[in-house]
């Protein structure tokens, strides 16, 4: 080195030969390169809202974190009241002196907003999900879908698109009367947002009866005083989803049960009351039989379209019928 220095008329103009005098280095330059590399270490785009906003009357201490307009700043040592925006260097602290360093570039985008909407449409054996990515949040929505299944806590996912606003899709080959969840999701660059968990009943069959499923008890059959043969059967309905229902299929046996047949002209005998099967428009429902409103109609056991009635013993005339809610 005591040659090299010989060589030196200023420390700050001193360069480096090799002994093949083929490279030079410029101290300055290479320091002023390594500054430079550091400067750009760790800016990259982050959420603004990772950071808590730079306050004015906050004191900050070294190595407290803001955000403040489009970067996140670095106290590199404490103060009180200096805007980063005007008192701030490049990362890292130190080399500017400044009591901020400006560590990253930020964003003001977020993970989008959805929405899971309520399931309509639906039938015995599907379910239709929809959903509503109502903002992007200033980045662009990548893919949304839903998460579904028999369980609060949905996992099995459909992929439904991109981009903002309602979406919806289908579920076919499902179990009557089974509760399913599903819930709406959509990604952009910032994340994943996951709406609300929705539930959905698939239509089961109405359910005909009085107190028990599908039992009409002997108490809610009454025979007319006069003695004309016209009975009187009360019952009730139960659908999961209250839907109106009409009714079909009459059938009497005269047997205990043991064969049925349809009277002359099926459902639109005379020996059925008027409207027997809609009530002139359709019989209500109700979730449980005990919610059910009772209804009524009658059978004339006497009349033309019925045969095998006499000298049958009340207790060995049965009835049986259908309700039809239209799913």
């Amino acid at each position: 080195m005591s040659e090299i220095k010989a060589k030196c008329k200023d420390y700050s103009e001193c360069s480096l030969n090799s002994l093949s005098n083929t490279k030079v280095f410029d101290i300055k330059l290479l320091l002023s390169i390594i500054l430079i590399l550091l400067s750009f270490q760790e800016v990259y785009a982050v959420a603004c809202s990772s950071k808590p906003n730079w306050s004015n009357g906050s004191i900050y201490n070294g190595g407290n974190e803001v955000s403040h307009g489009s970067w996140i700043y670095r106290a590199c040592y404490w103060s009180n009241g200096r805007n980063p925006n005007s008192n701030s260097g490049s990362w890292p602290c130190g080399p500017h002196g400044k009591p901020w360093a400006r560590k990253e570039v930020c964003t003001s985008a977020s993970a989008p907003s959805v929405t899971t909407s309520n399931s309509s449409g639906n039938t015995s054996t599907t379910a239709y999900f929809n959903g509503n990515v109502t903002n992007d949040n200033s980045a662009t929505v990548t893919s949304r879908g839903f998460k579904w299944g028999t369980t609060s806590n949905p996992t099995t996912n459909i992929n439904v698109g991109s981009g903002t606003g309602t979406f919806s899709t289908n579920q076919t080959g499902l179990t009557p009367g089974q509760t399913y969840y599903f819930k709406a999701w959509a990604t952009n660059s910032q994340g994943t947002t996951n709406g609300t968990v929705q539930s959905v009943v698939t239509n089961g069959p109405p359910v005909v009866g009085y107190s028990v499923d599908n039992v009409i008890p002997a108490a809610q059959v009454s025979q007319s005083a006069s003695g004309d043969g016209v009975i009187t059967i009360n019952f009730k309905v139960s659908d999961l989803q209250s839907n109106n229902v009409t009714l079909n299929t009459f059938e009497y046996s005269v047997n205990g049960g043991s064969n049925f047949n349809a009277p002359t002209n099926g459902d639109n005998s005379a020996a059925l009351s008027t409207n027997w099967d809609d009530n002139g428009s359709s019989w209500s429902t109700a979730a449980s039989l005990g919610a059910a409103t009772a209804h009524s109609f009658t059978f004339n056991t006497n009349h033309a379209d019925v045969s095998g009635m006499n000298g049958v013993s009340q207790s060995d005339i049965q009835i049986r019928f259908t309700a039809n809610d239209g799913s």
